[in-house]
């Protein structure tokens, strides 16, 4: 009898100490994440110092990856285009650079490889979704089927937004040298390497492993793109450069690029996040609409 009360005794004790270390582990990232909130607070009051006019003091996220949905937002207010139509290249089903746009009445196309996985779980007749890899040879064929979705002839296109982890800067090079002269880019950059002008080369089947060796650094897009657009703000986790087009950029206030270049900061990417996003806010709306 006393050595089965020892055997439960102890299995109590190890629960409780079980327990004990997942309440510390939690407090330990409640702490780390005060930390981090100190800290990307900090480093905006110092941007805002420096630019008071940074369109970074607008960022905010619904269910893009960091504060791209507050950004996005604001520079359409100052347009004056409340229902911007989009093309998104790279998206996840809750985490992207578009649907709040949806959400708020817009029409766009999202393409994406992966996209077939979760098309039965978006219900909405202004999204149009393209499941294909990208390449050099069939982007300016998507681009002409999105531009028909959306209903607009291809100068009159709002926005694209391009985050596919490895040719991006070629498919944007496609587009701008055929007449793709969206009213704004959302442009993912390679942050290690500054205003160094660094592309990886074209690969046809380009996949990410997840190190440095990916997409381009921002001195590459400012170089492509000098000629039809003006780089506005790179976001806070150094992780997408917005670029304007020039008929547009008096709006606007421009700086140099090294003056609004952001360094890798990803590890504040986590913090945007309330609860886990889903499409049915999406969906209610999408099912209202048509009732």
């Amino acid at each position: 009898m006393f050595k089965f009360l020892q055997r439960i005794n102890s299995k109590i004790f190890f629960q409780n100490i079980e327990r004990d270390l997942q309440d510390i582990k939690l407090k330990c990232w409640h702490v780390q994440k005060h930390i981090e909130q100190m800290h990307e607070h900090e480093l905006r009051e110092a941007i805002l110092k420096k630019q008071p006019n940074s369109l970074i003091k607008y960022g905010f996220s619904v269910y893009s990856q960091n504060d791209e949905d507050g950004i996005i937002q604001h520079i359409f207010e100052k347009l004056d285009i409340p229902f911007p139509n989009f093309i998104e290249f790279g998206v996840g089903a809750t985490e992207n650079n578009s649907m709040f746009l949806l959400i708020k009445g817009s029409k766009g196309v999202w393409v994406d490889g992966n996209i077939d996985a979760y098309r039965e779980e978006i219900k909405c007749d202004k999204l149009k979704m393209t499941c294909t890899f990208v390449t050099r040879e069939n982007v300016l064929s998507i681009m002409n089927d999105a531009v028909t979705f959306v209903g607009v002839e291809r100068s009159a296109i709002d926005f694209v937004s391009m985050d596919l982890d490895g040719n991006d800067y070629y498919f944007i090079e496609e587009m701008i040298n055929n007449a793709f002269l969206p009213k704004l880019l959302c442009l993912e950059y390679n942050a290690k390497f500054r205003d160094a002008i660094v592309k990886v080369p074209y690969r046809e089947n380009s996949s990410w492993s997840g190190d440095d060796f990916f997409g381009c650094s921002l001195g590459a897009y400012c170089d492509l793109l000098k000629k039809d657009y003006a780089l506005l703000v790179c976001n806070i986790t150094g992780a997408n450069a917005f670029f304007i087009r020039n008929d547009l950029k008096n709006k606007f206030e421009i700086l140099e690029p090294m003056e609004l270049y952001q360094p890798p900061r990803y590890y504040f990417s986590s913090m945007y996040k309330g609860h886990q996003p889903s499409n049915k806010y999406l969906n209610h709306i999408a099912e209202n609409k048509r009732d």
